[in-house]
């Protein structure tokens, strides 16, 4: 896949990675999560993971540390 590569890192991992993102989306992240992960997930596995890892980083900085 040629395309592929372009979700290694990219907008998408940048806005997913702050704690901001999580924090305005605190009560719709799911849908958006969903539809981030179908996406990526199209690419490739790898894709897939880079993202969630970005979404891990981002959202576990966004909750408290006894939500960690």
């Amino acid at each position: 896949m040629i395309a592929a590569p372009t979700w290694l890192t990219g907008p998408a991992h940048t806005a997913l990675v702050r704690s901001a993102w999580w924090d305005y989306h605190k009560d719709d992240w799911a849908d958006h999560w969903l539809q981030i992960a179908t996406a990526a997930r199209q690419r490739s596995p790898e894709a897939l993971t880079q993202v969630t890892h970005a979404a891990l980083s981002g959202c576990l900085d966004s909750v408290s540390a006894g939500w960690r």
